[in-house]
């Protein structure tokens, strides 16, 4: 009897134990699964995964969401406030401040524009 509760004990200990764990894979299904949206969108999700993952969560958000935040601005990427924290005013050379500790590649900028200008106002 005292080995059956003990065996019962470690098997509910060991359970629980692996109900909690978290790793990579499934944060990465709970974050990117669901969101969806065009190809474009998708380029432009993973650009913001990279360069804005450690301020910001805007790669877990839709294309309306970000657009009924104010981020952005559909077909417009100079009055969208994203491409212009990212880019600047005056494009890739222009003043900016983000990412925080290095710029943007002129790809990866070109990835951002190219999204917000498929976008249909």
């Amino acid at each position: 009897m005292f080995w059956q509760k003990t065996a019962l004990i470690a098997l509910i200990l060991t359970l629980t134990a692996c109900l909690q764990t978290e790793n990579s894979s499934s944060l990465d299904a709970a974050m990117y699964g669901g969101v969806g949206g065009t190809p474009e969108f998708q380029a432009a999700r993973t650009v913001m995964s990279q360069s804005c993952n450690g301020c910001h969560a805007y790669h877990t958000q839709t294309e309306a969401q970000l657009i009924a935040a104010g981020l952005i601005v559909a077909a417009d990427p100079e009055a969208s406030q994203i491409y212009y924290r990212l880019v600047g005013s005056t494009g890739i050379e222009g003043p900016k401040d983000m990412p925080q500790g290095g710029a943007l590649s002129s790809s990866d900028a070109e990835v951002i524009a190219a999204w917000i200008e498929n976008l249909t106002p």
